[in-house]
C-alpha cells in the first residue's frame, strides 16, 4: 500500500509540473511581446508556414525602406492557390506573392536548402553571410512568434533582430483552427526545449 501511495503521490506531482509547463507555453504563446520596430532594416525576413507572411513581408519591405527580402527556402509542393490547377513549391509560391506586389525579384536572396521546420530556418538564416545586412525584421505570425524568437535568439547571432506578426487572427478562444495551432505549438516547444533539434527524432534528416 506503501508502495502505491508513492507512486500516486509521483505521478500527480508529475501531472502538475506538465500542467503547468503547459499551462505557461498557452500564455506565452497566446500573449506574445507588443511589436516594436524600427523604422527601417537592411532586410524582411520572411519564414516560411503561411503565405500571409509573403504578403505581410511585401507590405513590410517597402514601408521599411529595406534592401532585400530574405525568404525561407522550402521545396515542399502545395497547390497555388492564385491558380489552383497548377502545383508549384512553397517558396516558388511566396515569390510569386512578392512579385504580385510589384517587388523585384532580384531583391529576393533565397536562405537554406529545404527548410522543413523553424529550427532550420534559424540554422540557414544563422549561416547566411550579406555584407550589408545588420539588421533584419523576422515576419511569421502571432502564435508561432513565441517558438520563432526562443529558437532565433539561441541560434542567430550575425544579426540584430526583431520580429512582426499581424495581430487581426480570430480570437484562439472561439477558433478551432487556432486552437489546433496553439496546441502544435505547445508540443514543438516542448520538443525544442527537450531535443533542440526535434526532426531527427521525427525521422527527418
Amino acid at each position: 500500500m506503501l508502495y502505491i501511495s508513492r507512486l500516486l503521490s509521483l505521478i500527480g506531482t508529475i501531472s502538475i509540473i506538465i500542467l503547468a509547463i503547459i499551462s505557461y507555453l498557452a500564455y506565452q504563446i497566446t500573449n506574445p511581446e507588443k511589436i516594436i520596430f524600427d523604422n527601417e532594416y537592411d532586410a524582411i525576413v520572411i519564414l516560411s508556414g503561411n503565405p500571409q507572411r509573403a504578403i505581410t513581408g511585401s507590405k513590410l519591405y517597402k514601408s521599411k525602406y529595406s534592401k532585400y527580402i530574405l525568404l525561407s527556402k522550402e521545396d515542399k509542393i502545395i497547390t497555388n492557390y492564385l491558380n489552383p490547377k497548377l502545383s508549384v513549391k512553397t517558396y516558388e509560391l511566396y515569390i510569386s506573392i512578392i512579385a504580385a506586389n510589384q517587388i523585384d525579384i532580384n531583391n529576393i536572396i533565397l536562405f537554406g536548402m529545404d527548410n522543413t521546420s523553424t529550427y532550420n530556418e534559424a540554422k540557414s538564416l544563422r549561416d547566411l553571410e550579406l555584407k550589408n545586412v545588420h539588421k533584419v525584421l523576422i515576419v511569421t505570425d502571432k502564435y508561432h512568434v513565441y517558438r520563432a524568437k526562443t529558437i532565433f535568439n539561441n541560434i542567430v547571432s550575425r544579426y540584430q533582430m526583431d520580429f512582426y506578426y499581424d495581430n487581426d487572427q480570430i480570437d484562439w478562444t472561439i477558433s478551432k483552427s487556432s486552437l489546433l495551432i496553439i496546441f502544435s505549438e505547445i508540443l514543438k516547444s516542448i520538443l525544442y526545449y527537450v531535443f533542440t533539434d526535434f526532426d531527427r527524432y521525427l525521422g527527418k534528416i
